[in-house]
């Protein structure tokens, strides 16, 4: 039976009624599991070229994380804004990862190393008149594998895969009355983001995606519950 724990710490300080300093420390886990493993006669050269025995693939320990993060609120009523940002660390420890032999084709789960993510967070909010409001935001991550055992995809230095180093997304939001018990709307949002890494194979042709940018945009009425 296997059991885990998900600490929590969170200090705040109220600088003025409207702006707030915070700290907080938690940990993340995810349990272990067993199956099957792989069969010792067909993977063996695939086994000791990782330096592995076919039972320690039958089972993988559990993964750890621990985010560290100190931010700031600060809002002001008179000016209709309101800026958040944070800063964070983040140590992954035992990392789960799926690895497949390439000789014999099986797969097997195991741990293999530890990463670190760590990069900050922005979000402003503007209401410049009582019609119109304004929003941005922004993030950068740094995210890479620290650490990596024998057999493990990827090497220290790698970036994670699926994170992108760059976001960013922009909204606009405008309304007013046109007849009484009629409003008529507007929105327009855009989000960005940088490349980002499929997987740990610069060779293989899924390795990364491109950056990219989306926008929408829509207006129509409100009528009472009905828009």
């Amino acid at each position: 039976k296997e059991s885990g724990n998900t600490p929590k710490v969170v200090v705040s300080y109220h600088l003025t009624r409207n702006a707030m300093v915070y700290a907080n420390a938690a940990k993340g886990y995810r349990p272990g599991a067993t199956g099957a493993g792989v069969p010792a006669s067909i993977c063996a050269a695939d086994l000791a070229a990782i330096d592995r025995s076919a039972a320690s693939t039958g089972s993988y320990e559990p993964d750890t994380l621990w985010d560290y993060e100190l931010g700031e609120k600060v809002t002001s009523q008179p000016l209709g804004l309101s800026v958040d940002s944070d800063v964070y660390y983040m140590k992954w420890n035992d990392l789960q990862q799926l690895l497949l032999l390439p000789i014999c084709g099986f797969d097997f789960n195991g741990n293999f190393g530890s990463a670190v993510s760590k990069g900050a967070e922005l979000q402003v909010r503007y209401a410049i008149s009582r019609a119109l409001l304004v929003s941005v935001s922004g993030s950068f991550t740094q995210a890479q594998l620290a650490s990596t055992v024998t057999g493990a995809q990827g090497v220290a230095g790698d970036p994670l895969e699926n994170v992108p180093k760059w976001t960013g997304s922009l909204a606009v939001d405008y309304q007013r009355p046109i007849h009484p018990g009629l409003n008529g709307f507007a929105h327009l949002d855009m989000s960005t983001s940088s490349r980002q890494y499929n997987n740990f194979v610069p060779t293989s042709i899924y390795y990364d995606t491109g950056g990219y940018t989306l926008a929408n945009a829509r207006v129509g009425i409100n009528a009472g519950n009905w828009q």
